[in-house]
């Protein structure tokens, strides 16, 4: 197809409405743009599909040709620029995923981190109690709490995660544990 049929095609169709983007969301608006339809495929793929017990998390790059901020140089790949998501998967279908935010303070949409807690330094005190290991939040990186972020989309049940090196973690796997999941994670 010639590329002056293409721009003829294209100012007519349009699979998303250009003038209901928010400029206040989160999301931004290259994301808005297949947000609706990525939500719709996940929501009916949720019906359809129940999860089994072993499931895996990883990072996925999306080929992306335009221009764009919110492209992620990645060293080392074939292509290193593209779209980055955070996936749950189960034997190659995508579950959940969630949008990498380059400039988010967390690095994914919806992903909240815990408050950091606050380490004493020298002997505890007798006249102090401390609380018990199980009451306080497993403060979590931004990698790590993408895994328990994309865990909590899912139905309740119990699974078993399997992570690269990127997310493993003894706090990663204690949160796991805590949740009453499982995990694996190479080295």
């Amino acid at each position: 197809m010639p590329h002056w049929r293409f721009q003829l095609l294209h100012q007519h169709l349009h699979p998303f409405n250009r003038t209901k983007f928010d400029k206040s969301a989160p999301l931004l608006k290259v994301f808005q743009a297949t947000d609706e339809w990525s939500e719709h495929i996940q929501t009916v793929s949720a019906q359809i599909l129940l999860p089994g017990s072993h499931l895996a998390v990883d990072e996925c790059m999306i080929r992306y040709t335009g221009r764009s901020n919110e492209t992620t140089l990645v060293k080392g790949k074939p292509d290193p620029l593209r779209f980055k998501i955070w996936v749950i998967a189960q034997q190659g279908f995508f579950i959940r995923r969630l949008w990498h935010i380059k400039a988010a303070k967390y690095g994914a949409v919806g992903v909240e981190l815990p408050p950091p807690t606050s380490s004493t330094r020298g002997r505890a005190t007798t006249a102090r109690k401390m609380p018990a290991i199980e009451d306080k939040p497993i403060a979590l990186n931004s990698a790590e709490s993408v895994v328990v972020a994309l865990e909590n989309m899912l139905p309740k049940a119990t699974y078993h995660m399997f992570v690269d090196n990127l997310f493993s973690s003894s706090d990663l796997f204690r949160c796991l544990r805590k949740h009453g999941h499982g995990a694996t994670g190479t080295a």
